[in-house]
């Protein structure tokens, strides 16, 4: 190698056989053949280049010819025309398609399709085999109308916004000069939701909140838009925050009871903040600071009915009875309710046997767990006497814990109210009474977790034993210990209890409250006949439970001395005929009726319900006769029925007419209505009866309704009085409509127009929800409109009921899996976060079981996911975490830390019931 590149001689000659293979290259493309002449007597245009020798590598060997001289030509010059050559077209004679070989250029020319030559034809017909929904479907048009719908649908949107704007100027314009006017504020409100659809559901509710801050500016004393700036406060700002803004509102007005009533629920429903000593904590001070200055009765026993249901989701059922009974001592009786709130340890011998027995089973310790809770609430659910308890010393509660929560009533009048109030805290199913003689009655969505409700239906004269095993089933799935019903073990302990309570309420009021709790006693007597039947595996009852329930009915009708009273000698009448049938009861109707003859109210009662009783067996003729005798003064009960005169029962009409427009008269003219006219039947309903059945009977159903059609339209209005013989109207026609209506379509009218009154009735519900004639889709639209939580248990009834009529299998398909799907679509919309359901813990309890019930892959991850969804929503509710331990087994341990975070009641520990299982069995 040169020092020195440009004298490299080595390099040079590698240039020079690069430069010659590079030439040879490049001239050997002149060799392709496509290139050589291919005959002699070709003609040379002017231009062409000739080429003297083939191995030429430089332009210097070619030779061009000068285009400047040309030789002129006596024929014109022709240009050689182009023939294009035609392509030929190859089928493949073996290949089962057919190809188009064949390009057309018109389709590359072709836009849009001209309206000559569109196809024309008409779609007259439907040529499917099914043929309905045909006028369902929309009408094809063309593509060139299109744009002008288009267009349309633009100058629309326009004009709405401008009429939007208008709006919108106008509220400002108005409230600008009358910023006094609550309810036009709650519309600008209300506008302002519909008319932001852009925005997200943040900044809709940051605006409302915004308006309603200015408006309470203007009004600072207006109830309603401070509920309404309450309830849109929490969608705003975050829980902490909105303690901070509440608390701030209670410093400048302590007396307000919507304030501290916001304040105590935010703190419970809040996953961070809500501890129940806390939670405690602030509903002392609400009652404290209320009961000086305010002095009004019902809102304090709706602060004392807050309370008491806190206490009892929780699972603090010690503190929760204890509560109860000292207002009741307080309030109604100093001394009878005393003995009731306190238990011995006499049932301690048989809970620890079914522990041991548990502990050995060998279960999961989830499993073990859960039933040893549930046994331990079930036994152990009223406060010890003894105070040297060690093993538990949360069931040991002196009147000093709880003193501080319970506050006289001003006004007597209430104690009824309160007692009836502790009843149904108790999980007594008062069933579709609309309680609105007080305003503590109503329930907030949080409240309603009880399902022993839906038990009211059971008092039901006529009913599907099918529907009655499903509500049943639903019952024994959702119910929590302690409880009456026969599932749990300790359930006689619950039940005496509740017994005790009634019983001893009915001898500390006036005579017709003291009938009135006696008669809920007898009614809750047949609920749990009716659970028995259903429960039995042929359905009948055995002659050693029928004679524990006569024997504890007569001993009480004895202890209170209503031997002779009307009133429970026709609910016994009823009690008896869940029993043992219709001759039994009849036979105590039949003998209370002839020695009893006074013309009365409750005469009248008790022949009503005898021929109901005969409507239910079929004796149509002898109902007639009954009723003849009840207008005309004399009720004979011969065996032989003589058919009556067109004439008498001409007579037998007018005076039932005469009857009714007289008690309407009475009953227009009066405004009064107490909370014991919900229990007792007027006069108005009894003559009402009377009539419809006699029309029908006698008649036709037609005429009936045009009756009852008439009646309705006397009390359209929604106060007390009217809603509630609206909803005796409606569950009258029920019975109607199963017996001598004949399932008519009209009367079926009625009921869904009861649903739509009343959304929460449970009669209605379970007529709608098992009516198999209408569809699924038709029965939700009806029942959904007002939703409830109620209706939705029923709707979930309505799916397992269909499935039990038609989920047998067709062709070896199984529609179970389609209803169970039916349900979790169901329970998915009420659980979401727009609904204004979703607070209610029951309703979250159902979707986990409805979830596990569906058997995918991912079952437990669905499981926990909404487990955690649903503690966020109800963090205080204990059944979330017992229901948490069964559907989603892995998060025990984080249930057990939330438990015991939130300082909710435990009875057990995991760890506890591993140390007593290892000593059990080495003990074996």
């Amino acid at each position: 190698m040169s020092l020195f590149p440009a004298y490299n001689t080595q390099n040079d000659e590698k240039d020079q056989n690069r430069e010659e293979t590079a030439v040879a290259s490049t001239s050997s493309w002149l060799e392709n053949e496509s290139y050589k002449e291919q005959s002699s007597s070709s003609n040379n245009p002017s231009n062409v280049v000739t080429i003297e020798d083939e191995s030429c590598s430089s332009d210097s060997d070619v030779q061009f010819i000068d285009e400047s001289k040309k030789v002129g030509k006596k024929r014109k010059h022709k240009k050689e025309k182009k023939k294009s050559k035609k392509i030929q077209i190859t089928i493949d004679e073996n290949s089962d398609f057919y190809e188009d070989k064949k390009p057309l250029k018109a389709y590359l020319t072709v836009v849009t399709l001209k309206k000559p030559g569109c196809p024309r034809y008409d779609r007259s017909q439907n040529f499917s085999l099914i043929q309905y929904g045909y006028f369902d479907r929309p009408k094809y048009k063309r593509y060139y109308k299109a744009m002008k719908k288009f267009q349309l649908n633009d100058e629309k949107v326009k004009e709405f916004n401008d009429e939007e704007n208008d709006l919108d100027l106008g509220f400002q314009k108005y409230l600008k000069s009358n910023p006094k006017d609550v309810d036009e504020w709650l519309k600008y409100v209300n506008f302002k939701d519909s008319t932001m659809p852009i925005l997200d559901n943040y900044q809709k509710e940051k605006t409302k909140l915004d308006i309603v801050d200015k408006a309470m500016k203007f009004n600072p004393e207006s109830e309603t838009l401070l509920r309404k700036y309450l309830e849109l406060l929490p969608k705003v700002h975050p829980t902490d925050e909105v303690l901070e803004i509440i608390e701030r509102m209670i410093k400048k007005n302590p007396n307000n009871f919507l304030t501290w009533n916001a304040l105590i629920y935010n703190k419970q429903s809040s996953m961070a903040q809500c501890n129940v000593p806390d939670v405690l904590e602030k509903y002392q001070d609400c009652l404290k600071a209320l009961f000086s200055v305010v002095k009004n009765d019902e809102i304090l026993v709706k602060i004392f009915k807050n309370l008491a249901i806190f206490l009892r989701q929780s699972g603090l059922f010690e503190q929760f009875f204890s509560l109860l009974m000292l207002e009741l001592s307080l309030n109604v009786s100093t001394t009878a309710f005393n003995r009731i709130s306190r238990t011995s340890d006499e049932n301690n011998t048989t809970l620890i046997e079914y522990e041991e027995l548990i502990l050995r089973s060998g279960l999961p310790m989830n499993e073990i767990w859960l039933r040893i809770e549930k046994l331990r609430s079930a036994f152990n659910f009223l406060p010890c006497v003894t105070t040297d308890l060690k093993s538990d010393p949360q069931r040991i509660v002196l009147n000093e814990d709880i003193c501080g929560f319970v506050y006289p009533l001003m006004n007597k009048n209430y104690n009824f109210d309160l007692f009836i109030l502790v009843l149904k805290m108790l999980k007594y199913p008062l069933g579709g009474c609309l309680f609105q003689s007080s305003s503590f009655f109503s329930q907030e969505v949080y409240e309603n977790d009880t399902i022993e409700d839906i038990l009211s239906t059971f008092l039901e004269l006529r009913r599907d034993p099918t529907m009655d095993a499903i509500l049943f089933s639903i019952i024994k799935e959702i119910q929590v210990p302690p409880s009456y019903i026969n599932t749990n073990l300790a359930h006689e302990l619950y039940r005496n209890m509740l017994f005790e309570v009634i019983l001893t309420g009915a001898s500390c009021f006036n005579q017709k409250q003291n009938l009135i709790l006696f008669k809920l006693y007898l009614q809750l007597e047949r609920i749990l006949v009716v659970i028995e039947k259903i429960s039995s595996k042929d359905g009948n009852l055995t002659p050693e439970f029928k004679k524990q329930v006569k024997s504890r009915i007569k001993k009480a009708i004895k202890n209170m001395n209503y031997q002779s009273n009307l009133l429970i000698y026709n609910e016994y009448a009823w009690v008896t005929y869940e029993l043992d049938g219709f001759e039994a009861a009849e036979a105590i109707l039949q003998t209370t009726i002839q020695q009893n003859f006074i013309e009365s109210t409750e005469f009248s009662r008790l022949c009503i319900s005898y021929v109901e009783l005969l409507i239910l067996n079929g004796n149509y003729a002898k109902s007639i006769e009954i009723l003849t005798g009840l207008v005309l003064g004399k009720v004979s009960f011969e065996q032989d029925v003589i058919e009556l005169q067109a004439t008498k029962k001409l007579i037998v009409l007018q005076k039932l007419t005469e009857n009714l427009s007289n008690s309407l008269e009475v009953e227009m003219k009066s405004d009064m209505f107490e909370i014991e006219d919900y229990f007792s039947e007027s006069k108005l309903m009894l003559n009402f009866k009377a009539k419809i059945f006699y029309v029908t009977l006698v008649k036709s159903v037609d005429e009936s309704i045009t009756v009852i059609r008439d009646i309705l339209k006397k009390f359209p209005e929604k106060n007390q009085k009217h809603t509630f013989i609206r909803e005796k109207i409606y569950e009258f026609i029920v019975f109607l409509y199963y017996t001598i209506g004949n399932q008519d379509k009209s009367l079926f009218e009625f009921i869904l127009q009861g649903i739509q009154d009343l959304p929460s009735n449970l009669t209605l519900l379970r007529v709608v929800v098992s009516d198999l004639k209408t569809s699924w889709m038709n029965i939700k639209l009806k029942v959904t409109k007002n939703l409830t939580t109620n209706s939705v248990i029923f709707l979930i009834a309505a799916c397992r009921y269909r499935c039990a009529k038609y989920s047998i299998d067709v062709e070896g398909e199984n529609y179970e899996d389609a209803y169970k799907k039916r349900v979790i679509s169901l329970l998915e919309v009420v659980t979401d976060k727009k609904s204004g359901i979703r607070q209610n813990a029951l309703l979250w309890r159902l979707y986990l079981r409805a979830l596990f019930d569906v058997n995918s892959n991912q079952t437990l991850v669905k499981c926990r996911n909404t487990l955690y969804e649903a503690l966020d929503v109800c963090p205080w509710n204990k059944a979330l975490y017992l229901d948490g331990a069964f559907f989603s087994p892995q998060e025990l341990p984080q249930l057990m830390d939330l438990i015991l975070e939130k300082q909710l009641r435990i009875h057990a520990i995991p760890e506890e019931l591993q140390i007593l299982r290892n000593e059990l069995i080495n003990f074996k």
